[in-house]
């Protein structure tokens, strides 16, 4: 089912590697120019790298793109040399990453064509330079399918030369980054419809929406790694938790989050397991579920709903 998420970070030498972030990204090999130390990724399975350009772009730019496009190692090595050496300060911030997940109903194909058409709008037309380098594997926690696109976005423009000398403030607004998330939605909705899907993703926040609900939080990569050693599941102990701190409220006939599932023609059983903790409470209080998900489909799933949230 198609999730909303989309998040905006400022990629910098003062907090990460930048040539390494590169690498891991494009999944290739790089090296420094700076230090020449070699970043080696080849391993990583990372199907498809393209370097998106705005409307003007000097020569140099549109033959590196074309060389991103015949050897991803050799286009992303000149790629980093020209963004690296434009930088000088120690602390530079080099990158502006979009993270995108990826509808899992979609092919490989239309994810691409759907991240093409948002970054050519929404980044390129502002004058932005853009590497989306897609990554369809899966989720380490779960093991299901987890599709997203790293969007390296210059801070700088380009010109004849090179890249500019100054930075490009404008980029930086919190109005710009509020319409680049609302945006993503929009661009995802009309992409599901495009292509036969009945779903809706809304980029507001619960409390943005109206439902009284506390939002799963997003582990990150040393939590699953104690997760592993330990063998418990942080996310599966604050989930139950916050499904018991709202559990109640979102059974309520007249609460915000019912009435809000009550909007769809039918219910989503990934979803309902996401909201509550027993979700066949909704079904005998909502008039417009259809009836099979009230039989042995909806009978069958609830044991595998109550075991994950």
């Amino acid at each position: 089912m198609a999730i909303y998420s989309f998040t905006i970070r400022i990629i910098s030498r003062s907090k990460t590697n930048t040539v390494d972030a590169l690498a891991y990204r494009a999944g290739t090999k790089v090296i420094c120019p700076r230090t020449g130390e070699t970043f080696n990724y080849s391993s990583k399975e990372v199907q498809h790298v393209e370097l998106l350009l705005p409307e003007g772009a000097p020569q140099w730019a549109r033959k590196l793109q074309g060389l991103m496009a015949e050897d991803r190692q050799k286009g992303a090595q000149e790629f980093c040399n020209r963004v690296e050496n434009a930088e000088k300060r120690k602390d530079a911030q080099v990158y502006r990453e979009f993270r995108l997940t990826l509808p899992l109903e979609f092919t490989q194909e239309q994810s691409i064509a759907l991240t093409q058409e948002y970054i050519q709008d929404q980044a390129c037309k502002l004058g932005m330079t853009a590497l989306l380098n897609f990554h369809f594997d899966e989720d380490p926690e779960t093991g299901k399918a987890n599709s997203h696109c790293h969007v390296l976005l210059l801070t700088r423009r380009l010109t004849e030369e090179g890249l500019s000398v100054k930075k490009d403030r404008s980029w930086n607004k919190k109005t710009q980054h509020e319409t680049w998330r609302e945006q993503w939605a929009a661009y995802l909705n009309f992409h599901l419809k495009l292509n036969g899907f009945d779903v809706i993703v809304d980029h507001r926040s619960y409390t943005e929406q109206g439902i009284d609900l506390e939002p799963q939080p997003k582990l990150g990569q040393n939590i699953r790694q104690m997760e592993k050693r330990s063998g418990l599941s942080h996310r599966n102990q604050t989930g139950k938790e916050a499904a018991r701190n709202k559990g109640e409220n979102v059974s309520s006939p007249n609460s915000s989050a019912l009435n809000k599932r009550m909007q769809f023609d039918s219910i989503s059983v990934r979803n309902i397991g996401r909201l509550i903790q027993k979700p066949e409470r909704v079904l005998r209080s909502s008039p417009n579920i259809n009836p099979p998900l009230c039989g042995g489909m909806w009978k069958e799933s609830c044991p595998n709903i109550a075991n994950n949230i």
